[in-house]
């Protein structure tokens, strides 16, 4: 099968799993960075005071992730430069198994073969909430699970990255990154 994006790394996990660090330090380097729209649209609610949140609206905040995160996800076009995104659009899917509702149906069109591969963080040993990460630590397990089980429903394997340092989850991903250029 062709995927769509075979220069697309997804960087994925629950919360607190070290993810936006990851790719910051990526960006850092000069890789190509896609951030996460979850974050992007909490944030752009709570300067505007718009209700658009996961806690009020789990359907319409999942609804408009996956609009902006294709609308995102489209600048990367067939470039064959390699592209980090900060969680894939298939993550709602695990968000929505989490808070037991449907998935838009959008997703189960799109979902498939979208990206060249899956890293999924493996949790760190501290965990923070903020104004963006409401969830408690068990919830942000619960939340991991359901992401790693979303995964494996559109089919993709799923490359796991152990709590390592910063430094060593860089270099992993570095090689990855270099695995998927021709």
């Amino acid at each position: 099968m062709n995927v769509l994006f075979p220069n697309a790394i997804v960087i994925t996990g629950g919360p607190c799993t070290g993810k936006t660090t990851l790719l910051q330090a990526m960006a850092s380097l000069g890789y190509s960075i896609l951030p996460e729209m979850a974050r992007t649209i909490i944030e752009e609610s709570e300067i505007k005071g718009r209700d658009l949140v996961p806690w009020k609206s789990l359907a319409d905040f999942q609804e408009e992730v996956l609009r902006r995160q294709l609308e995102q996800e489209s600048v990367m076009g067939e470039s064959r430069r390699v592209h980090f995104l900060d969680r894939g659009i298939v993550d709602g899917a695990g968000y929505c198994m989490e808070g037991g509702i449907c998935e838009p149906k959008t997703l189960l069109t799109c979902g498939y073969c979208r990206y060249g591969k899956v890293v999924l963080l493996e949790p760190l040993s501290h965990y923070t909430q903020d104004i963006s990460r409401m969830e408690d630590r068990d919830r942000g397990v619960r939340i991991h699970e359901c992401i790693i089980g979303a995964y494996e429903k559109y089919s993709y394997t799923i490359e796991r990255l152990p709590a390592w340092s910063i430094e060593r989850r860089v270099e992993r991903l570095q090689e990855i990154a270099e695995s998927l250029v021709p």
